[in-house]
């Protein structure tokens, strides 16, 4: 924890500093990525609409804007257990909701699709992995 250290990962390196400083953008743009990530799977899949209503679809958004944080947390503290962990916890609950997981791992790809055109490729490159892990965390949820 001592500025200057470097994590090695595929495609780069980012300080304890950088990581700090990527996780505080994150938040930042948050809510907008949550949006964007949500209306995206809207769109391409307008029966969500009908089948989730409109209070569904800002569930949705809510859902998606705390995921970004949790993200954004795992990033600072570069932990892929406490994003996989929430992830598995989340997938769970909305299995239990009727909300297959399918749905749940389509709109994490949509949203690692989003974050890539919002952050440079070092910086995408880490949420890349992180959400990666979180797609297989839901999955394996889902079997």
């Amino acid at each position: 924890m001592f500025p200057g250290n470097k994590f090695e990962r595929k495609g780069g390196s980012m300080t304890i500093d950088q990581l700090s400083a990527l996780a505080a953008s994150m938040k930042a743009k948050g809510p907008a990525l949550a949006k964007a990530s949500v209306d995206e799977q809207f769109k391409r899949r307008p029966e969500l609409l009908k089948k989730y209503s409109p209070t569904g679809y800002d569930k949705s958004v809510s859902d998606a804007e705390h995921t970004v944080q949790v993200l954004a947390e795992a990033v600072a503290a570069e932990s892929l257990g406490a994003f996989t962990g929430y992830i598995t916890w989340l997938a769970k609950i909305l299995v239990r909701v009727n909300v297959p997981v399918s749905d749940f791992v389509e709109h994490l790809e949509l949203l690692e699709k989003v974050s890539r055109s919002e952050f440079n490729t070092e910086e995408s490159g880490v949420i890349s992995k992180f959400i990666k892990a979180g797609i297989s965390a839901a999955k394996d949820t889902g079997k």
